[in-house]
């Protein structure tokens, strides 16, 4: 009986000492992860871009202070984890601004954080243009990695493709013609290049277009059968598509603006996240400002339900006229739609209140122009009419304080430090100039005193 006690302790510490042994053996075959993007200094930035080899970084440079650093550094870092689990070849790095001042100073940083892509052992440096959540970095860091263009070669692919994407493009090739004869895919290729990083290109067969189920559009129409796609370019977006216009020329930089142009939704919605990527299109940006989301009461201890802004019937009624206002005048103004309520504060700012509303607001980012569209234009037509004589000029945009200021000034700026300059030392050259008089005068009135007592 002893003997069995004993042979049943011995089997079971044996037991237990196996669990432990494949619980380490398996703890050591789990992929390692690193715990934050690659820390850079002035003595290994160098070094370090060169032993990585042939692989494209996404640099931060920051300062430790910096709130939006903060808020960042979580969302690098496990956009970085995410990004070496994938095996992409990307590489994330960091760069302390307030210790490392000559490295930031090299690169042309003056605010906090920058990003930038850093490729060819660090000789092609690009401004960073992706989002800021870990989602959006790591998409980032997947179209930059990858090829510019995707081939896909029948209908089936094709739609595939559009459909993983909320904006992508595809060009074309005619069926009569191979790609080194093929002029105007040489200079999209050209475009693609610049515009990869941020958008999503194909290019398939002409035929392919037949069968993808999804109407092309070229000059506000159905495409027609005999016109074909061959050698043309279209965007595809959310079950429409549209071809590059003939009335724009040809060359890299109008492929690259029309692109940047339509590289996202044809109306989405503004947030924090993407308003700047959005503003900065190269054209005004028309926002639809809508009322603000309600909220339904619960019952019987329910959770209170928030009703989106776009599902409002006033708004949503609102929407789908913009939404065909946009379908025509998207080549002169970007489009979006926010919440009011949420945004109220930046709506007043440019002249827009919560009494009235929807109501379509018209900036431009550059200049800081705005102007809210007068509540007498309503419906499609009209809209299309004034914000065609907002693109002519015959309606003027409004100015902020800041534009006004900075048009007033411009041409000045030599003549406003000159009078700064006299503003700040005026004062100290009078006080100078005053205790001069003063003790001049005094020197004479000592001279006549010492006069008058040797006469007397």
């Amino acid at each position: 009986s002893r003997s069995r006690d004993r042979l049943l302790d011995t089997m079971q510490v044996a037991g237990w000492r196996a669990v432990a042994l494949l619980a380490c053996v398996a703890l050591c075959m789990m992929p390692t992860v690193r715990a934050d993007a690659v820390e850079l200094t002035a003595a290994t930035f160098d070094k370090k871009i060169e032993e990585a080899g042939d692989v494209k970084w996404l640099m931060k440079f920051y300062a430790p202070w910096c709130g939006h650093c903060k808020r960042l550094a979580p969302v690098w870092d496990s956009a970085d984890n995410i990004v070496d689990g994938k095996g992409l070849n990307v590489r994330f790095g960091s760069v302390d601004c307030t210790v490392h001042k000559a490295i930031c100073k090299r690169w042309g940083v003056s605010s906090y954080p920058v990003l930038k892509v850093m490729s060819d052992l660090g000789k092609t440096v690009t401004e960073y243009r992706g989002g800021r959540t870990v989602e959006s970095v790591v998409e980032y860091a997947e179209r930059i990695s990858g090829p510019v263009y995707k081939e896909v070669k029948t209908a089936k692919e094709l739609k595939q493709f559009v459909s993983q994407h909320n904006a992508s493009f595809v060009y074309f090739r005619a069926s009569d013609a191979t790609p080194s004869e093929d002029e105007t895919w040489k200079v999209v290729h050209e475009a693609a290049q610049q515009m990869y990083d941020v958008t999503s290109f194909a290019v398939a067969p002409e035929d392919a277009a037949e069968d993808v189920g999804i109407k092309i559009t070229h000059k506000l129409k159905p495409l027609k059968d005999e016109d074909g796609v061959g050698g043309k370019l279209v965007v595809f977006r959310k079950e429409e598509a549209k071809c590059y216009p003939d009335t724009r020329n040809k060359t890299v930089e109008d492929f690259v603006f029309w692109i940047n142009g339509h590289r996202s939704e044809m109306l989405p919605m503004i947030d924090a996240t993407n308003y700047r990527d959005i503003a900065n299109r190269g054209k005004p940006l028309a926002i639809a400002v809508l009322r603000g989301a309600k909220i339904s009461a619960g019952s019987d201890g329910e959770a209170a339900a928030v009703v989106p802004v776009e599902k409002i019937p006033i708004n949503s009624e609102f929407l789908q006229s913009i939404r065909g206002v946009a379908r025509e005048m998207e080549e002169g103004f970007a489009f979006g739609y926010l919440d009011g309520k949420r945004w109220d504060k930046f709506a007043e700012q440019y002249g827009v209140s919560q009494r009235v509303l929807p109501r379509l607001l018209l900036i431009d980012t550059p200049t800081d122009y705005y102007l809210p569209l007068p509540v007498d234009v309503k419906g499609h037509r009209s809209t299309v009419e004034y914000l065609t004589k907002v693109s002519s000029g015959d309606v003027k945009m409004l100015r902020t304080w800041t534009s006004a200021f900075k048009v007033a000034a411009q041409g000045y700026w030599e003549y406003i430090g000159a009078g700064l300059i006299l503003l700040i030392f005026s004062p100290i050259a009078y006080m100078f100039w005053s205790e001069s008089r003063a003790d001049a005068k005094k020197k004479r009135d000592d001279k006549k005193k010492a006069e008058a007592d040797k006469d007397k």
